[in-house]
């Protein structure tokens, strides 16, 4: 399962967030009964992205933790938890298509029957400006 890891500081490189999210899973409570050990992941994998925008730049991480229960734990005892003063946002990760698709294979013959949500879309003002 891949995880959100937003807002991590600039400083941050993969070995201390490797180091990081291994010490936070190896704090974790002891389960109730002797015969029940923690699970361990099996895959732990880091991608550190940069963003530059024109107000500035950010930084991400997304982790590849594996078996999914470990990440599903993982996020609930990362999210907003501090490093070096920041608090960090942990989710699931969901890939974002940038193609402009509506998950049909001719969606651009067919019409759109929802919501109208472009209402200040540059199309719409030029042809409000065309006389009927």
């Amino acid at each position: 399962m891949e995880i959100f890891i937003g807002n991590i500081p600039k400083e941050m490189n993969g070995f201390e967030l490797r180091r990081f999210v291994n010490g936070i899973l190896e704090s974790r409570k002891p389960s109730v009964w002797p015969f029940i050990k923690n699970k361990e992941p099996s895959e732990l994998s880091f991608k550190i992205v940069e963003k530059h925008t024109a107000s500035g730049s950010y930084r991400y991480a997304i982790a590849t933790i594996e078996p999914k229960s470990v990440a599903v734990e993982c996020i609930g005892l990362m999210n907003k938890r501090f490093f070096q003063k920041t608090p960090l946002e942990v989710r699931e990760y969901i890939p974002r298509s940038y193609m402009n698709e509506r998950r049909s294979v001719n969606w651009r013959e067919k019409e759109w029957l929802g919501i109208e949500r472009r209402m200040g879309d540059r199309r719409r003002v030029a042809l409000a400006a065309i006389p009927a």
